[in-house]
Formats: C-alpha cells, structure tokens, sequence
C-alpha cells in the first residue's frame, strides 16, 4: 500500500483555487509511465496536461467537468487496482476514526461553541488542535476563525462577513429593471479576485510621462526592412530590462510586515485571445537579452497563447508587468498591478501632436504617454517620475 499515490490537483496558478476536469487521457485501469500526461486541466489561464510522478495502474475518481480544488485526489496510482482499493478502505476506516473523534469532541464542548462552529463550517477537531485545553468553548471557536481572518493568502474569507454577503441579493426593486444575463466564467472570477487582492493590499497611485517616438519609430522601420516585425512594446520591454535594475522597489513587494523583492528581471506582458481572456506570459531575464530574443518571446508566448497551449508556469513569477492597448484615439489609461506585483506600465496607441519643425515648418510629431501605476506603500510619487523620466530617456536616445 506505500506505493498507492493520491493523483492531486496541482496549483497551476497562483490566483485559482479550483481549475475544471477537461478531458482524462487515459482509462481506468490503465498502465502508467512516469511523467506519462494522464490528464487536461483547464485554469483561468492556461489548459495543461498533468503528468504522472510514478509508474502504476491509474485509479479515478473524478468526472470530466468537475470543479476540482487544489489539492484534491482526481485519482490514484499503484502497482494493481486490487493494491489501490485495500488503500482506499483503509484510508476510509481512518476517516471514520477522524468522524467519531470529532462527536467526542462535540461532547466536550458546550453548545454555543458547537453551534458557531456549525454555523461558520468550523471543525471542532481544528479547534481543538489549535491549543485548546479542556472543554471547547464558544472565545476558543471565535479565536480560531479570527486566525483564519488573518490569513491574507486566503482567496476565500471565512469570517462572518463573507457569509453575510455570501447569500446576499439584489433589492427586488432593482431587479425587476434587470435580466439575468450570465454566471461568471471562471477566469473573470480569477481576475476578479486577483484585483480585489490587489485593491486591499495596496494603496495605488499612477503618475505619467510623455515621450517622442521618434528614435523608436526609426529603428522599428529598420527592423521591418529586414523582415522583423519589431514593435514599440517590444522596445519598451528592451528599455525596461536595462534600468528596472536601477530601481528594486518597482520588482518587490511588502507581505506581512516583510518587503520581498525578486531575484530575475523577469516582466510580464498582456495578451488577448479571441475568446476575449486576458494573459500575462513572462519574459524571462530581460535585463540580459536583446531585441531578435524579445521578439521571439513575444512571438512564441502569443502563439500558445491562441492555440491554448500555454503552461501555467510560463504565467508565473513576473515582477513587474507592462499592459499595451494599442487602439486608434486611445491617449491614456491605467492598469492595475497583478497579484504579487507592485508595479504595472500603460501602453497606450501611437498619437501624434503638431510642432514646429528646425526650418519653421509645421510637422506631425509621434509621442505616446506612458502611465506608471505602483504601490505607494513602498515608493513614492518622486521615486516614480525619476523611473519614468529614465525609462523616457532610454526610449527617446534608443540605439540598441
């Protein structure tokens, strides 16, 4: 039975807590290589296959099209499904044991503390291991919860508040004027979380800078007359790896009293797919790369992209991130920083404005404005603008 292994869903990305059951690429019973793709999980950013870590016969347990929480058996691996089956009833009795442990407990606790662990889905069990002594009482359940309150890595608060707007609705006057439209997919739900995360722990503020095209437009026109399809986010990708060096508080982040920051220039950049879902593949090491590398990232990241290949570390670990909206008459906007980033850069559309030319002759002029958001607990708008006002120095004398 120590060679049966729980098959569990892997956090194939930070900000989701389930990711749905695509498709089982093997049958029940079936044998196994190590590393063999038994699986496809879909996550609010990527679609990926799950590999075995050992050899065996798979066992499963879960249906395609479920929800599956992190963490979770899907199913099982070892030497026979005879072998996986004595696991599982063992495995059963020993939740049994867990179950009447839990109704002795409920004896040694008055009935306030059991009826506000009910409420709240508290297991007394939980509370018990979290130091109590003696009878259970209702201080020893609401301490418990307020711990779990404090956890920030929680995507999900447990307090009475989340249940109290849990099972709210919407005024029966309001709704009458409504249509029921849709139920969120699960990738608007991630994002969602993932700004509400970033709304409550930072204070954000943006600040922003204006900057000639010129040079940049010049050496995109190279580019394409060798066939390379170069454009102005890659360039700013380029120019954002040669000083972000320069300044550490835009690639950390403060967490619990702590200011972490990261060890690789390594920047996120957004993606659309037609299906309409946002993306942030990573550009790795950007500080040590050059222009060809930068474009066939960008490339080889959107590719996978459409094709729905992209892998759910490919998405993870971006210090810092820049958000392009290139669209005609779009001037200026502002992006919010991804979950466990301090920093986002706003790449609007290409404008132009009139300016007198060295022979006095009247001339279109190409600038963009480029707004810095960042999180002002750990810098302030003076170390922004001396951040802004390099990278606008490096994008207006570009030479590669």
């Amino acid at each position: 039975m120590k060679n049966v292994k729980a098959i569990k869903i892997p956090q194939i990305n930070v900000n989701d807590e389930y990711v749905l059951l695509v498709e089982w690429l093997v049958m029940h019973g079936d044998k196994v290589k190590k590393d063999d793709p038994i699986c496809t999980m879909e996550s609010s950013k990527s679609v990926e296959d799950i590999e075995t870590e050992q050899g065996g016969v798979i066992y499963l347990v879960a249906e395609v099209g479920t929800d599956c929480k992190v963490g979770q058996a899907i199913g099982y691996i070892g030497p026979n499904l005879k072998a996986i089956e004595a696991f599982l009833e063992r495995t059963h009795t020993e939740q049994e044991k867990d179950s009447n442990l839990i109704s002795k407990l409920s004896n040694k606790a008055t009935h306030r503390a059991q009826a506000l662990a009910q409420r709240y889905g508290i297991s007394l069990k939980d509370v018990a291991k979290d130091g109590v002594k003696g009878t259970i009482k209702e201080k020893d359940v609401k301490h418990f919860i307020d711990q779990l309150n404090k956890d920030k890595d929680k995507d999900k608060d447990k307090g009475v508040e989340s249940i109290g707007y849990a099972n709210a609705t919407l005024p029966d006057t309001l709704l009458e004027n409504l249509i029921a439209d849709r139920d969120l997919s699960k990738h608007e739900k991630s994002m969602i979380r993932n700004l509400r995360y970033t709304l409550k722990e930072t204070i954000l503020a943006t600040v922003e800078i204006e900057v000639c095209l010129k040079a940049i437009n010049d050496l995109i026109q190279k580019f394409n007359q060798l066939g390379k399809g170069l454009t102005i986010q890659h360039v700013i990708m380029l120019a954002l790896g040669r000083i972000l060096p320069s300044f550490p508080l835009l690639t950390s982040i403060h967490y619990q009293g702590k200011i972490y920051r990261y060890k690789n220039i390594d920047i996120s950049f957004v993606v659309r797919n037609e299906e309409g879902r946002l993306f942030t593949p990573v550009l790795r090491n950007v500080d040590q790369i050059d222009l060809n590398k930068i474009i066939n990232a960008f490339m080889v990241a959107s590719v996978s992209i459409f094709k729905g290949k992209i892998k759910g570390k490919e998405l993870e670990g971006g210090c810092f991130t820049v958000s392009s909206v290139a669209l005609p008459g779009i001037q200026r906007f502002t992006a919010i920083p991804s979950h466990f980033q301090s920093a986002i850069l706003s790449v609007p559309a290409e404008n132009y404005q009139l300016a007198l030319s060295e022979n006095n002759q009247v001339v279109q002029v190409p600038f963009i404005h480029l707004t810095l958001t960042y999180d002002h607990t750990l810098c302030d708008a003076s170390y922004a603008s001396e951040f802004l006002g390099k990278l606008r120095q490096e994008l207006e004398g570009i030479l590669i």
